[in-house]
């Protein structure tokens, strides 16, 4: 298992194209896709899938048995409509087959609809462009400030105000993006994803393929990204760090970060890197 640190997120896990991914947010508490079983991930009580391929669904069925068998509580899974109705009846008859129940909560991620998490997190899904029903996830942080007008007011008259006037008028929402997932997708996904994923803290993002070793319209034929893709988009990108994950079996690990550098603007070197 991977652990790197960015900033003040800790993403741990592992991915390997068409093999498995299954990622944790430390600080957040989440999980992302659970396509190897990995013991260390079996913290925290929320799972985020992104589609129903075998390398990101693979292992939930040990996943939810290791749990059980910790006496953990209630797992909340997260994932694309169709695949939550599915898994509805899947999983019934996975209890069968194991003799045993298993304790989760399904919830359909529908585009744009937004979930809190817990205290001031808030979590919202949206389409990626796969060969099936596929969601990416954005993880917000949700506070109220004083609106400008009102800022150079004293702590009286705001308290004051607070009984004169309705909530909405005298505070806004302020939405500050912290993480995004962005995983299997054809680089159209990026043009339309919510704006605040590229003003994350944290920007993870499939990067199935780096170099010329396969023929783009293979890459295209399968519905994944190009690490060029993201290099042209890198513009648009005003968070702190860009994760790429998800690479081809055909690349070494040890080889995979080189790979990247040579193809990233020299500015963009460090604050692009690959989650190997």
């Amino acid at each position: 298992m991977i652990e790197r640190t960015y900033g003040n997120w800790t993403l741990c896990g592992r991915s390997i194209g068409g093999f498995g991914t299954s990622l944790q947010v430390k600080e957040l508490g989440v999980s992302l896709d659970v396509g190897f079983f990995l013991p260390a991930l079996l913290k925290g009580d929320h799972l985020f899938l992104s589609h129903g391929h075998p390398d990101h669904v693979g292992a939930l069925i040990s996943w939810l048995g290791a749990r059980r068998l910790m006496g953990m509580h209630t797992a909340n899974i997260f994932a694309p409509v169709g695949l939550a109705e599915g898994m509805v009846d899947a999983l019934a008859t996975w209890q069968k087959i194991c003799g045993v129940e298993f304790d989760y909560r399904i919830f359909g991620a529908a585009p744009g609809v937004e979930l809190p998490l817990k205290g001031d997190i808030r979590v919202r899904a949206f389409p990626t462009m796969h060969r099936i029903e596929t969601m990416g996830y954005l993880f917000e942080r949700e506070t109220k400030r004083v609106r400008a007008e009102y800022r150079t007011r004293s702590a009286d008259e705001i308290r004051r105000l607070r009984q004169e006037l309705p909530a909405d008028q005298l505070f806004e929402v302020v939405r500050t993006p912290l993480v995004a997932y962005v995983p299997d997708t054809l680089p159209e996904a990026l043009d339309t994803m919510p704006a605040a994923c590229w003003a994350a803290d944290l920007l993870i993002v499939e990067a199935t393929f780096l170099d010329d070793r396969k023929p783009m319209e293979k890459i295209r034929a399968g519905n994944h990204v190009h690490l060029d893709d993201i290099v042209e988009r890198l513009d648009r990108f005003t968070g702190k760090h860009v994760v790429l994950f998800h690479f081809s079996r055909s690349y070494k690990p040890e080889e995979i970060q080189a790979l990247v550098d040579a193809r990233l603007p020299a500015e963009w070197r460090g604050r692009v890197t690959a989650f190997v």
